[in-house]
Order: C-alpha cells, then sequence, then structure tokens
C-alpha cells in the first residue's frame, strides 16, 4: 500500500482507500496480514515462519471479471470522497488503524 500524497491539503494521503481495494483483491484476512501483520514482523525481527503464509490464488483474467481495475478505481473514489468530508488524515489514520 502507497501513497502518492505530495501535500497533506492538496493531495492528502488516502492509504484507507489502498487498504479498501486491497480488500477487494485479496479478501480482508490477507489485506490484514499484509498491511498490518508482516510489517509488524518486519519491525519486531520475527522469523518468516512464525508468520501466515499468504494464500495460494489464482490468476483471474480479465475476462473473468467484468472490470477489475475500473470497479477498484470507481471504490477508491468513493472511498475518497467520503475521506474528504470526514476530517484530516490523522481522523482517517485513526479509522483505519482502530
Amino acid at each position: 500500500i502507497a501513497t502518492d500524497a505530495h501535500d497533506p491539503s492538496k493531495r492528502s494521503p488516502d492509504l484507507l482507500g489502498g487498504y479498501r481495494a486491497l480488500e477487494r483483491l485479496v479478501g480482508a484476512e490477507e489485506a490484514r496480514h499484509q498491511v498490518f501483520t508482516r510489517p509488524r514482523a518486519v519491525l519486531i525481527d520475527a522469523k518468516p515462519t512464525e508468520l501466515p503464509k499468504p494464500p495460494i490464488v489464482p490468476m483471474v483474467s480479465a475476462e473473468t471479471r467484468e472490470n477489475p481495475r475500473k470497479e477498484i478505481r470507481e471504490k477508491e473514489r468513493q472511498v475518497a470522497g467520503s475521506a474528504a468530508t470526514g476530517g484530516g488524515v490523522s481522523q482517517r489514520l485513526r479509522r483505519l488503524f482502530g
């Protein structure tokens, strides 16, 4: 998950939008592992064998789903729109990290 934010007021980071898109792609449990569990493990120097293994996910072609990128972009816009009216970066981070 990354952001191309350059300015907190004009182009603020929307990590929640990225997290929600990731949930749609890999599911809620794996999204939590990618965003919280595995990065934390790096910080505490945990052994890779102590971490949950990533799921084996079959490749999905564009023909299998209507248009996954378009769906994700639309969802990101919806989340960004609601975040824009929901407060500043600190409030969005509090919602993301609970």
